[in-house]
């Protein structure tokens, strides 16, 4: 479960150095895990009268002043706000199930103390907290909570000690009152340190569609540069699906939780991360007998080994020169092998 607050929506407003290009596609990926996955994302209750209340409201005129000192930005404001409004109105707000009980709670200390940009966004996270050490008590789910100090970088992650304690509980639920708690919160500033928290395997196998399927793959490439200490970043436009992807996966037992379902999914996180380990990357020729690799619209062809057995299926992709961008075309057996256009 992702909990979306004001200051995490008005970062390039409150964090120091140039945030924007990071913030816009964090947000667009956000857009996806709502549009193409069953993972929960809410947002907080009231958000933009919240933001206005706190004097960052997200507006035209205060995201250009911060895009004209970013000389690099590809972002206009309008672009930026239409951005954040999309992704604001395809939120449900987050109403916790702290509101059917009556709670009496101890007082609350933080460790570190966070700063706050105003009284009533104290309050905001001690309520907050609460919901979360009580709806972690009962229903053992995780939240992960999208929010950030002022005149932080914008990748900051703040892990807390959150103290409490429940006095008096109604109905009693928990048996023994009063009780004592202690939770470790983390604000996080950025979403990639919350994907790798996910299994994008499990997001594969309920892929039906090709943005299922990036995000399902974006996922992957996450946890696994981390795990193999990738320093190079990845980011969301490094790669796409070709139209005849998963028509060819369905096809070659290739998708959701088919026969060679992990095999691919695997094996397309290593070429995206470009790790050689165990694979046989190879031009895919114009014919059996050329040395000539196909193009089409200045795209290389290039072809992988999934399997040995069986039919020999192979991976196809497309890689631009320039960027380096890889489009994942499709699979194939090997004596049908062939390409299909990205």
């Amino acid at each position: 479960m992702l909990i979306i607050n004001s200051e995490y929506l008005v970062a390039p407003l409150l964090c120091t150095g140039n945030c924007i290009s990071q913030y816009v596609e964090d947000l667009r990926i956000i857009n996806e895990i709502v549009a193409n996955s069953d993972i929960k994302v809410f947002k907080e209750l009231d958000i933009f009268s919240e933001m206005g209340k706190a004097g960052f409201y997200p507006s035209d005129s205060s995201f250009r002043k911060i895009i004209s000192q970013d000389n690099d930005s590809i972002h206009s404001a309008q672009d930026v706000v239409r951005t954040l409004y999309r992704l604001v109105n395809a939120l449900p707000d987050y109403k916790n199930i702290i509101d059917n009980y009556y709670i009496e709670w101890n007082t609350q200390s933080t460790s570190p103390v966070l700063s706050y940009l105003s009284e009533n966004r104290e309050l905001h996270y001690k309520n907050l907290f609460h919901e979360i050490i009580f709806n972690s008590l009962l229903l053992k789910e995780k939240g992960f909570i999208f929010s950030l100090q002022k005149n932080n970088s914008f990748n900051t992650n703040l892990e807390i000690a959150v103290e409490t304690g429940i006095i008096r509980l109604e109905p009693n639920i928990l048996n023994d009152m009063p009780v004592s708690l202690k939770e470790n919160v983390t604000l996080f500033g950025n979403v990639r340190d919350v994907i790798v928290k996910f299994s994008g395997y499990d997001l594969y196998k309920a892929a039906d569609c090709l943005q299922g399927l990036k995000l399902a793959f974006y996922f992957g490439v996450l946890n696994y540069s981390a795990i193999n200490n990738i320093n190079r970043t990845i980011s969301w436009n490094d790669f796409d699906i070709g139209e005849n992807f998963y028509e060819s996966l369905v096809i070659n037992q290739c998708a959701n939780s088919q026969k060679f379902s992990s095999l691919l999914y695997d094996m397309v996180l290593r070429v995206i991360c470009r790790k050689p380990v165990d694979l046989e990357v190879n031009p895919f020729r114009k014919s059996k007998d050329s040395k000539e690799q196909i193009v089409f619209e200045g795209l290389k062809g290039f072809r992988c080994h999934l399997t040995k057995h069986h039919q020999g299926l192979r991976l196809m992709f497309w890689v631009e020169p320039e960027t380096r961008r890889i489009i994942l075309a499709n699979v194939g057996p090997k004596m049908e092998e062939k390409i299909s256009e990205p």
